[in-house]
């Protein structure tokens, strides 16, 4: 047992003015994640962060608590560069036959507004993999990693932070250095012309600076919020298609399609309930296709309308095949 691993609340209190500046957030940090280190107040310390009050991990220690659990048979890169990375994994109470497979790329990140934390200039390899791979932790090992989010996907939904505070959080969690961004030069004030009249400033459309969150489908973006469906109808929409079964070619009726695999049915539809928001329907959108796409589960026609499902709201990449 380590020195740092308290036994009542206020040892863990005393060990927190120790191992850290900021002694509250670091019991609420060993609160939320502390079982997971073996009560070790030192090692939450070092993989936990609280970012505007929420507790986040990242995803190496998201990885290592998936491996912990007993349920991930393997998890492996097949794939790297500086355009994408690809992940193989497997779990223990699945069939050895099937092996779940999520690609990242950097188009992908350009397409949820990602880049535009300089990180991903500096050091594009490490974002992929970090992306990458919370990715398929959230789609395959769910009981696992539930309600686990990394400081950089919290950073990216936050729209009360800055770039450079944005890019240090993904920095420290991936254990990089980054160096400062470049000072832009101040240019000249402008003069107004002599004699000039004073002019009305622009009025700002209502919505030109509405806060957007990076991971919403872009289709949705410019809409009204109440006209935004939520992630779970979403995640509902794609499994319905994806149990849609032939069209009978003389009436024209389409008929619903249960799947060989009635486990995989089960998986999916108990997955989709589980959707809460936007990161979540990116992860459910990959598994869906991975289990869609097992043989005898969805029809070609139910393969065909997730599809256009997801390019008619701009998600296809999520399907991890395109």
């Amino acid at each position: 047992m380590s020195i740092y691993t308290p036994k009542t609340l206020d040892q863990a209190k005393d060990i927190a003015t120790l191992i850290s500046d900021n002694p509250r957030d670091c019991v609420r940090l060993h609160a939320a994640f502390g079982a997971h280190f073996g009560g070790d107040m030192a090692l939450a310390q070092n993989n936990a962060y609280m970012l505007k009050g929420k507790p986040s991990l990242n995803a190496d220690a998201m990885a290592g608590i998936v491996r912990r659990s007993g349920v991930c048979r393997f998890m492996v890169i097949t794939s790297w560069d500086n355009d994408h990375c690809t992940y193989q994994c497997a779990r223990h109470d699945e069939p050895e036959q099937i092996v779940h497979t999520f690609t990242y790329t950097i188009e992908m990140a350009k397409a949820q507004g990602l880049t535009r934390n300089r990180n991903w200039q500096q050091m594009p390899m490490q974002m992929l993999r970090a992306r990458a791979l919370t990715l398929m932790l959230r789609a395959v090992y769910p009981d696992a990693v539930s309600g686990i989010y990394s400081p950089d996907e919290l950073a990216d939904n936050m729209s009360d932070i800055s770039d450079d505070e944005r890019a240090q959080i993904s920095a420290d969690s991936l254990g990089e250095q980054i160096s400062a961004a470049p000072r832009a030069q101040r240019a000249p004030k402008p003069q107004p012309p002599r004699n000039a009249q004073a002019s009305r400033p622009p009025q700002q459309a209502p919505n030109e600076h509405k806060a957007v969150d990076s991971a919403m489908p872009p289709a949705f973006r410019n809409e009204p919020a109440d006209q935004v469906p939520s992630p779970a109808q979403i995640a509902q929409g794609l499994l319905a298609a994806s149990v849609v079964g032939e069209v009978d070619e003389e009436t024209g009726e389409v008929s619903d399609h249960a799947w060989e695999n009635q486990d995989d049915q089960k998986l999916a539809t108990e997955r989709a309930e589980r959707v809460a928001g936007w990161r979540d329907l990116e992860a459910y959108c990959a598994g869906l296709w991975t289990i869609a796409n097992k043989p005898n589960n969805a029809t070609p026609a139910g393969i065909n309308l997730l599809v256009e499902r997801a390019k008619s709201i701009g998600i296809e990449r999520w399907l991890g095949v395109f």
